[in-house]
C-alpha cells in the first residue's frame, strides 16, 4: 500500500465503524445539526478522543505537532465519517493534505499504528501490513523517524515494507532483511542466513555497509585510502566504443551502482560471507604483502576454500605451497585481484608530474580538512619525490587522502591494474 492521501479512507473508514458502533445515534445526530457551526463537536466524542490521545501519544516521541482533530464534512447521519477531515495543528492548523510529506506519512502510519491495536484489543485479530517505498521525498532524520514509527507499528502487527533507502535498513537486524533481484529474467528473493559469529562481527564492523544491498555488484578492498579512491577514479574511466564516436562506455561506479566496502583486514570474509548470501557479484583486492609468504597463501587459500569460491580439485591443481604466478593467475580468473599495496601503486608507477599531484592532493587534504599528516615534509628535497609520497600514503592511509588523489589524476595516470578492476567490477 502506498502512503498517499488516496489511501487514508481505508484506516478511517475503521474508525468510522468504531465511533458508530459506539456513540448513539442521537448523540452524532446531534452534532449533524450544529455542524456549520460547531464543527468540533465530532472532538468532544470519547472515542474520537481516544483515537486523538493515541495519535498524540506517539507524535510525542516523534514530531513538534501541537495537536490533531477529526472535522466532518457531510451533513447527512449516513455520510458523517465518510468524507472526515484530519486537521493538524503544528503551529499552524490546516487539513494534513497540505502538509509536507514527511508530516502526511507521519499521520497515515500513526493512524495505521493506532488501527493495530484496535483490532487487536477489538476483534481479537492479527493484521499485516505492506508498505511501498514509504521513504519518498523525505529527508534522511525524516526517514530515520519513519522506520522507529514503522518498528513501532510492528508491537501490533506485522510490517512489511520495500524501500530504496540504506537509512531504513538497521542492519544489527540483519535477519529482518530480504533482498530481492533479478535473475534469468525472473524475480529472486535472498535471505541473510549468517551464523551468530559473523553476525556479531558485522554488528560491530558493518556501519555504513547498508548501501550493499542496493549494489548491483561490489569491490571488497583492504583499507580505507583504496575506499575512497576507487569511486572517484571511476568517474575518469569513459571511454568512447569502437562502433561509433559518440557512443561513450561510462564505468563510473555510481552509474553502475557499484559499492566499495573496506574489507577492514580479516574482516573482509564477513563481507564475502554476506555479499554471497545477497547474491551480489563481487571483486577482491588484497595487497599482495598479506600473502607473501607460502604459510599466508595456504591460510588465503583455505579461506576461499571455506567461502566457497574456491574448489578443492583447484587447490590440488595449484599445490601447496603455489607457485606465485599461477596463484595470482587463477586467483584473477576467480575476480581476485592480488596487487602491490595502495601507496606502492601511486608511488612506483606515475611519473614525476603525477607525483607533484599526489601531492598537491595531500596538502589539500591536510589543510582544508586539519588532518595532522605523519611524515609531512614534502618540502624536503634531500629524499626522492616517489620515495616521500610512498612514505606519506603508508603512514597516512585515509579515505580523504584517496579520493583527493583520484580526484586530481587524469584517466591516463591511474595505475593499468586498476582501470581493469574498475572496467570488470563495473560489468559484471
Amino acid at each position: 500500500m502506498e502512503i498517499a492521501p488516496i489511501r487514508w479512507k481505508s484506516p478511517l473508514k475503521y474508525f468510522k465503524e468504531i465511533i458508530i458502533k459506539k456513540t448513539p445515534q442521537d448523540k452524532l445526530n446531534e452534532v449533524i445539526q450544529e455542524i456549520n457551526s460547531i464543527k468540533k463537536t465530532l472532538s468532544e466524542i470519547p472515542e474520537v478522543q481516544d483515537i486523538v490521545k493515541a495519535l498524540i501519544t506517539i507524535f510525542k516521541d516523534q514530531t513538534d505537532l501541537k495537536n490533531i482533530s477529526f472535522s466532518p464534512v457531510s451533513t447527512k447521519y449516513s455520510d458523517i465519517l465518510n468524507e472526515m477531515k484530519i486537521l493538524i495543528d503544528d503551529g499552524y492548523l490546516t487539513e494534513v493534505s497540505k502538509k509536507g510529506l514527511g508530516t502526511q506519512n507521519l499521520i497515515i502510519i500513526s493512524l495505521f499504528r493506532v488501527m493495530a491495536k484496535y483490532i487487536r484489543d477489538e476483534e481479537k485479530k492479527f493484521i499485516i501490513y505492506g508498505i511501498d517505498e514509504p521513504e519518498i521525498g523525505l529527508h534522511p532524520h525524516s526517514q530515520r523517524q519513519l522506520i522507529f514509527s514503522l518498528k513501532n507499528l510492528s508491537e501490533y502487527s506485522q510490517v512489511i515494507i520495500t524501500t530504496h533507502s540504506e537509512n531504513l535498513l538497521d542492519i544489527t537486524q540483519i535477519d529482518s532483511i530480504i533482498r530481492i533481484g533479478k535473475e534469468n529474467n525472473s524475480t529472486k528473493r535472498y535471505k541473510i542466513n549468517l551464523t551468530p559469529k559473523v553476525k556479531k562481527i558485522l554488528e560491530v564492523e558493518g556501519r555504513d555497509l547498508q548501501e550493499m544491498f542496493f549494489a548491483k555488484s561490489c569491490l571488497i578492498v583492504e583499507g580505507a585510502t583504496e575506499e575512497g579512491f576507487f569511486p572517484e577514479a571511476s568517474r575518469k574511466v569513459i571511454e568512447k566504443s569502437r562502433e561509433s564516436i559518440q557512443k561513450k562506455e561510462n564505468y563510473s561506479f555510481d552509474y553502475n551502482s557499484v559499492s566499495v566496502i573496506n574489507g577492514r583486514g580479516d574482516n573482509l570474509w564477513v563481507f564475502i560471507k554476506l555479499l554471497k548470501n545477497i547474491n551480489t557479484p563481487f571483486i577482491i583486492l588484497v595487497d599482495e604483502d598479506k600473502v607473501s609468504n607460502d604459510k599466508d597463501k595456504n591460510s588465503f587459500l583455505d579461506k576461499l576454500k571455506e567461502c566457497e569460491l574456491i574448489k578443492e580439485e583447484e587447490l590440488q591443481n595449484l599445490g601447496k605451497p603455489p607457485n606465485d604466478n599461477d596463484f595470482k593467475n587463477i586467483l584473477k580468473k576467480k575476480n581476485i585481484f592480488i596487487l602491490p599495496p595502495f601507496e606502492e601503486m601511486i608511488s612506483k608507477n606515475l611519473n614525476e608530474n603525477a607525483l607533484q599531484k599526489v601531492k598537491k592532493a595531500i596538502n589539500f587534504v591536510k589543510e582544508q580538512w586539519g588532518y595532522e599528516i605523519e611524515n609531512m615534509d614534502l618540502q624536503d628535497d634531500s629524499t626522492d619525490l616517489k620515495e616521500k609520497i610512498f612514505k606519506l600514503l603508508k603512514k597516512n592511509k585515509r579515505w580523504r587522502i584517496g579520493r583527493a588523489i583520484a580526484k586530481e589524476l587524469e584517466y591516463n595516470e591511474i595505475p593499468e591494474e586498476y582501470i581493469k578492476i574498475i572496467k570488470k567490477v563495473s560489468k559484471l
